[in-house]
C-alpha cells in the first residue's frame, strides 16, 4: 500500500474524464480506496452488454475498489470486475476492452484474464469492431488507430496536425465514428469540438455537427442508423443529443453525459453528474451528491435512474 493525495487525485480522475483526457489511470493498488473529496463523479462511462445481462462503469467511491464494475440493468448484483477505466464489451459480451495505465487490455469475464495489447505511448478509448475481429483506439491524444483484437497489425488511420482525432466508434459498414478539437473556420477565434466519420483508410467521409462548443462520446446505435452524443453549449446544461447516422435530425434528448446503447437500440444509458459544489458541505449518505446512471425509452421518452437505487 502507498500514499497518495487523495483529494488531488479525485479532483483530476474527475476533471480529466469529463475533459475525455482521460490521463488519471494512473491507478492506485486494487486494494486502495479512493477518496470521496469530489463526490460527484461516482459513476462514468456505463456500457451496455450485447446479451442485455450486464452494464460496465467506471466505479470511484467510498469503500469501493477503484476500476470498473458490472451492474444488471435493474440496478442489482453491482460488483467489482477488474482494474481499469473505459470498458467496452466485445460483440459477443465475453471480453472487456478496458484501458489501464494508458495501455489498451482486453479481459476474459470467464477467465478473468488480461492480455495487454498496446506497450507504447497512451492509448485510451478502445471499440471493439461490428465483427469483433478489430479494435479502434486513439493514441497519444492526437490520431485514431485499429489493430487485430489480439494486438498485432496495429494501423494508424487518422491523424491531423490541425486537429486531435479521439474518442472513435465503428459503424456497420467499417467507417469510424470520431471526435475532433479543431477550429471551426480562419476567421473564428475559438476552437470546439465536433464529429466527424472517417473510411477505413483515414480518409474523410462526412462532418456531422457543426455548432455547440464541444460534441464528445458519439456512439453507433446496433443498427447503425442513430448516433448519441454529449453536447457542451455555452450558458447551458451538458446534454445527451440523438441524431441520424448522416447528421440529420438532431434532437436534444435529456440533460447527461456519455450515453451509450441498450442492445435492441430502443433505449440509452447515460450518467448524471451529482448535485455538489466543490468547496461546499455535503452528506455522505445522501445519494443525489454521487452521481447516478440511468436508462431513457426512446419511443416514450421516459427516464429513470437505475444506479444507485433511487
Amino acid at each position: 500500500m502507498y500514499k497518495i493525495n487523495k483529494k488531488f487525485f479525485a479532483l483530476l480522475c474527475a476533471t480529466t474524464t469529463v475533459l475525455n483526457f482521460t490521463a488519471c489511470d494512473k491507478q492506485p493498488t486494487e486494494s486502495m480506496n479512493l477518496s470521496d473529496e469530489y463526490p460527484s463523479e461516482w459513476y462514468l462511462f456505463p456500457t451496455w452488454s450485447p446479451t442485455g445481462e450486464w452494464i460496465a462503469y467506471e466505479h470511484y467511491a467510498i469503500d469501493s475498489l477503484f476500476g470498473i464494475w458490472l451492474v444488471r440493468p435493474d440496478g442489482s448484483k453491482a460488483h467489482f470486475e477488474t482494474s481499469g477505466i473505459l470498458p467496452d464489451f466485445s460483440p459477443d459480451g465475453k471480453q472487456l476492452a478496458l484501458v489501464r495505465r494508458e495501455k489498451i487490455f482486453t479481459y476474459d469475464l470467464e477467465t478473468k484474464e488480461r492480455t495487454q495489447l498496446t506497450f507504447k505511448g497512451s492509448s485510451f478509448f478502445p471499440r471493439w469492431s461490428p465483427d469483433g475481429e478489430k479494435i479502434a483506439y486513439d493514441f497519444d491524444y492526437s490520431s485514431i488507430w485499429t489493430m487485430d483484437a489480439d494486438g498485432l497489425n496495429k494501423k494508424e488511420i487518422g491523424i491531423s496536425e490541425e486537429a486531435s482525432w479521439r474518442a472513435p466508434d465503428w459503424l456497420p459498414d467499417f467507417s469510424i465514428l470520431n471526435q475532433r478539437r479543431l477550429r471551426r473556420s480562419s476567421d473564428e477565434p475559438s476552437v470546439s469540438t465536433d464529429l466527424f466519420v472517417i473510411n477505413s483508410t483515414g480518409s474523410e467521409k462526412s462532418r456531422l455537427t457543426t455548432s455547440g462548443r464541444e460534441n464528445r462520446n458519439g456512439k453507433v446505435s446496433p443498427d447503425g442508423r442513430k448516433i448519441v452524443w454529449e453536447r457542451w453549449e455555452r450558458n447551458k446544461a451538458i446534454a445527451v443529443w440523438l441524431m441520424n447516422a448522416d447528421g440529420s435530425s438532431k434532437v436534444r434528448l435529456t440533460d447527461g453525459f456519455e450515453p451509450d446503447w441498450a442492445p435492441a437500440g430502443r433505449h440509452i444509458i447515460f450518467r448524471k453528474r451529482g448535485e455538489y459544489t466543490i468547496g461546499e458541505g455535503w452528506d455522505e449518505d445522501d445519494p443525489k451528491v454521487h452521481g447516478s446512471l440511468w436508462i431513457m425509452n426512446l419511443d416514450t421518452k421516459e427516464q429513470w435512474q437505475f444506479l444507485p437505487p433511487d
